[in-house]
């Protein structure tokens, strides 16, 4: 699955962000998301990895999610760790660069939102 993003009431596309290599057998998925640069650093990115977190969980009925990224994004990692995920290894030059595996999985996300919503 892969959206476009916009701000509420503004049709510009100001990214993208998809649920990607789904499993269905062993109920699992990748996440990704690329937002414009003059709209980083405003909190857009975390609620996206929160909503698509959710919809992967509540609507698709996945076990695990999981996220990649390269290893000097860190404020891609920052985002992921702000919504629960855990860092679990790092794929030495992937794709000429380190690539840094993070993910969550379903009781996780649940325990974390059962936390935050009260």
């Amino acid at each position: 699955y892969r959206w476009g993003v916009t701000l509420r009431g503004n049709d510009t596309i100001i990214g993208t962000v998809g649920l990607h290599r789904i499993n269905r057998d062993h109920h699992f998925c990748s996440i990704g998301y690329e937002i414009d640069e003059p709209y980083w650093n405003q909190g857009y990115s975390t609620e996206i990895v929160k909503a698509l977190t959710d919809y992967g969980f509540n609507i698709s009925k996945l076990h695990r999610i999981e996220a990649e990224l390269i290893s000097q994004n860190t404020a891609s990692a920052h985002v992921l760790q702000k919504n629960g995920y855990r860092y679990e290894a790092t794929r030495k030059r992937r794709a000429f660069f380190d690539i840094d595996v993070y993910s969550i999985l379903r009781h996780e996300w649940e325990e974390i939102n059962k936390i935050t919503s009260h």
